[in-house]
């Protein structure tokens, strides 16, 4: 906590913490709005894993990224369109200090598209060293126009095994509402040899990874909104209940000097706290883990404590066995 609330970071998120309130208001009555009408949705909710879907054709055409891979001739390459920060990434290894040179080939089918790429310490969202590079492809041509720029990669992965930085690079269409066809991706050292995998699509997307730079595009960002938008209000209701149950059924056992439904008590009140601020339930297998957490604290005194009573029994009549058992000399 000292070297978390001592960071720069921490204080610049805490120093917006108004003004990050008054979006998620925004955006939670945003994603209430999205639901259809009718009273069976407001009780059982839009569906499990719609959300995004919801929110892509809310947004669809002028806000919404998208790519597709597509085939010519049996020459598959990547059309990537533009609407927000949406890029096409893919990890490769830190080379800092070094001439790196990329080549690719692109072409944009309608009347205004452009290319950039990016080299950055990225792991999902936020960079740090970066070089951006951009390409003009000329517009309405059907043929492909071949590109290379060579720079120097600075201090983009530098450090030792322990400090240095995931590295990426990333394929980004910076003009809203047009789209730029992309295949032949390499990124080469001064010894000729490419450091990307799959540059030339054949794979589809094997070793990419797209990112969308707006994270609320696709989540809720609220435990309890995101259940009334899948679930509808029966849905959050019975969550809540069985977390009642959890709470109350961990804190008694906590209280009567339980150190295991204390440490239960405390992962659940951390889940509730997170919840406030984040919708980690749209991901399966977080979800998964929340409900685990519920079920065990929810059946404790039911399931956990008789066990327990019953093995501790059992050890004290093995033992009041033992010492009937044992001869008297």
């Amino acid at each position: 906590m000292v070297v978390g609330v001592s960071s720069g970071f921490w204080q610049q998120r805490i120093g917006q913490s108004a003004d990050d309130a008054s979006i998620r208001w925004q955006h939670w009555s945003g994603v209430l709005a999205l639901r259809d009408r009718g009273v069976a949705t407001a009780l059982f909710g839009q569906g499990l894993g719609t959300l995004p879907a919801a929110t892509l054709a809310s947004r669809l055409p002028a806000e919404a990224g998208s790519y597709r891979y597509a085939d010519e001739n049996g020459n598959p390459y990547l059309a990537l369109n533009s609407a927000g920060t949406l890029y096409m990434a893919q990890r490769v290894p830190p080379r800092p200090g070094e001439r790196l040179t990329i080549a690719l080939d692109a072409r944009v089918p309608g009347n205004s598209g452009g290319l950039e790429v990016s080299l950055c310490e990225k792991n999902l969202f936020n960079s740090r060293e970066c070089r951006w590079l951009k390409f003009d492809v000329k517009p309405g041509g059907e043929g492909w126009q071949h590109f290379t720029q060579t720079f120097d990669s600075g201090a983009v992965g530098a450090g030792n095994a322990l400090s240095r930085r995931p590295v990426q690079l990333s394929l980004y269409n910076p003009v809203a509402g047009t789209v730029v066809e992309i295949d032949n991706v390499r990124l080469i050292d001064a010894q000729g040899d490419s450091h990307l995998k799959n540059g030339d699509f054949t794979q589809g997307g094997d070793f990419w990874l797209f990112k969308s730079g707006d994270h609320l595009f696709w989540h809720a960002k609220n435990l309890w909104v995101h259940l009334v938008f899948e679930q509808g209000w029966v849905g959050a209701g019975l969550f809540g209940l069985v977390l009642l149950l959890a709470a109350v059924r961990l804190a008694r056992a906590a209280l009567a000097g339980g150190q295991e439904p204390t440490v239960w008590l405390a992962a659940l009140a951390a889940l509730v706290t997170l919840g406030m601020v984040e919708s980690f339930m749209d991901a399966p297998r977080l979800a998964q883990w929340v409900v685990f957490v519920l079920c065990v604290g929810a059946a404790w005194d039911s399931v956990f404590k008789p066990r327990t009573e019953r093995a501790r029994r059992t050890r004290h009549r093995s033992r009041q066995h033992a010492h009937a058992e044992t001869p008297v000399v």
